[in-house]
């Protein structure tokens, strides 16, 4: 039996049971929206900062500058706010709010007249500078591989306002993780080249040289800078014959813009702008490195492309023992950045020689000649060059030698340390009773692809210049033999008539 009091429990159950479901339903719609926001927290607090066209073996540091506390990409609404570390030194400084705009609740805006990619580059520029002078640490480090096309990944990020620094001393990129960016390294790496200035004979793009023994040689590094790199060190080693003779003194070193006429040959100065050292660990010769006061002067005209060129001219002495046709190699090369390091540059210089041999009839050495050598083609002994005797060998030298050279007694004169040019050889005594030469022979001196020199007489390639003497017959004369001659034949003649009228008078 139905009663009232079981009807309305019935009505009660029905409204518990539609209650309860629209619970449930409304937990369930709950817990998918919470689900949804942990995903997206998941994605969006969690960046990744992924470096293509990276140069190989280089270290990459990443730096947070900025704390990215909200952002919509598709209305490009970013909430940027300061760090609470050592970073708002940075960005309450002077420096930083010629670009951006701090709030009292420490929101950071940029300037509109500087939200473009120049204003960032030199906002990171900045904020790299002052990393280093207040030795901030990076918020990650990553090496380069030494394959090709390589990338470096930073991952796990917090959201934020990232400076990527190179070891080379270069702002590589700044950019926020929202949550993954992808940035290309634009490293532009400084180079040098060696090249010889002035001195002897100058061959091969300049990369190549002759010279005599003795002589100075200016040897000329030119450092093609690039923007946003420091720490220039330039390093030159030569071979062992290659002396170097002097600390750079102002004037030789200056730097240059070929494209701008008014930038041409500007001086620096030594101590100011750059120091200079002999006392090296590594092999060098010299160590040449640019001071702060140099990239407190110049920064911003390498940054801006005005400054391109930096020239490091230096003097060289060839030893008086040099070897022949050796290459003698003058390399340089620059180190900057942390741990960066340019490609070597070299030069290469030579010293020949002229082998001569003094004969007479078939081959036979001939000693005692008596020759002068000139690059004058009217030789004499003012204008002819010096040698030191030694046996057969006459070795170039200007301040002590002597201008005559005298076949050994196996015909040799063997001349060395002289540099690539056309020569004349005059003989200005000849044994006696050989007939003097008096015609210079030319002689041109020149070199091979691969530097070594090579000996050209009348066009022809010789081994050695053969100087032929020939001695002269006693001529005949009027007294000695040729008298007693005469006086025979007369006795000869006079005995025949006498033999002859005898006969006839026997006859009769």
């Amino acid at each position: 039996m139905i009663t009232k009091t079981s009807i309305a429990l019935l009505h009660k159950g029905e409204k518990m049971g539609k209650l309860t479901k629209r619970v449930i339903a409304i937990m369930c719609i709950f817990m998918m929206v919470i689900s949804m926001v942990t995903v997206v927290e998941a994605v969006d607090t969690n960046g990744k900062v992924t470096v293509t066209n990276v140069k190989p073996g280089e270290t990459y540091k990443i730096f947070k500058i900025l704390t990215l506390e909200s952002f919509d990409e598709t209305k490009g609404a970013y909430s940027y706010i300061r760090n609470g570390d050592s970073w708002d030194g940075f960005i309450n400084s002077s420096a930083a709010k010629k670009y951006i705009e701090t709030n009292n609740d420490g929101y950071v805006t940029f300037k509109d007249d500087q939200k473009n990619e120049i204003g960032a580059r030199n906002f990171g520029l900045l904020a790299m500078e002052y990393a280093k002078n207040k030795n901030i640490s990076p918020t990650a480090t990553a090496k380069a591989s030494n394959e090709t096309n390589a990338k470096v990944v930073f991952e796990n990020l917090p959201l934020g306002y990232y400076l990527v620094e190179t070891s080379t001393g270069t702002a590589c990129s700044i950019d926020t993780t929202h949550p993954k960016v992808e940035i290309r390294d634009k490293h532009a790496s400084p180079s040098v080249s060696k090249l010889v200035a002035n001195g002897g004979t100058i061959s091969n793009n300049k990369k190549r040289n002759s010279m005599n023994r003795g002589d100075n040689v200016f040897f000329e590094t030119i450092i093609n800078v690039k923007p946003h790199v420091t720490n220039y060190c330039l390093h030159d080693y030569m071979n062992q014959y290659l002396k170097y003779n002097s600390v750079l003194k102002d004037g030789i070193a200056y730097y240059s813009n070929e494209k701008d006429e008014s930038l041409k040959r500007k001086s620096l100065k030594k101590y100011n702008d750059y120091v200079s050292t002999t006392n090296t660990n590594d092999g060098c010769n010299f160590h040449l490195t640019f001071t702060d006061s140099f990239y407190k002067k110049y920064q911003d005209d390498i940054d801006s492309g005005k400054l391109t060129r930096i020239y490091i001219k230096y003097l060289v002495i060839l030893s008086n023992d040099a070897p022949i046709d050796t290459p003698l190699v003058n390399t340089s090369y620059l180190t900057y950045g942390e741990n960066s390091r340019t490609e070597e540059s070299k030069t290469e210089t030579f010293t020949y020689s002229i082998p001569i041999f003094k004969y007479t009839g078939y081959n036979k050495a001939l000693a005692g000649a008596k020759f002068i050598l000139s690059k004058d083609s009217n030789p004499t002994e003012t204008n002819a060059l010096k040698f030191v005797q030694s046996g057969s060998n006459f070795d170039y030298n200007s301040k002590n030698g002597n201008v005559t050279l005298t076949s050994y007694s196996d015909g040799k004169i063997n001349i060395k340390g002289i540099q690539a040019d056309t020569y004349y050889l005059k003989e200005i005594e000849a044994p006696k009773g050989y007939n003097l030469i008096k015609t210079p022979i030319k002689i041109v001196v020149t070199s091979d692809t691969d530097g070594k020199g090579v000996v050209k007489v009348d066009n022809d390639v010789v081994d050695q210049v053969n100087v032929l003497n020939n001695y002269g017959s006693l001529l005949p004369s009027t007294g000695g033999m040729g008298t007693t001659l005469i006086y025979a034949i007369g006795c000869i003649l006079v005995l025949s008539s006498g033999v002859v009228l005898f006969l006839k008078r026997r006859t009769k």
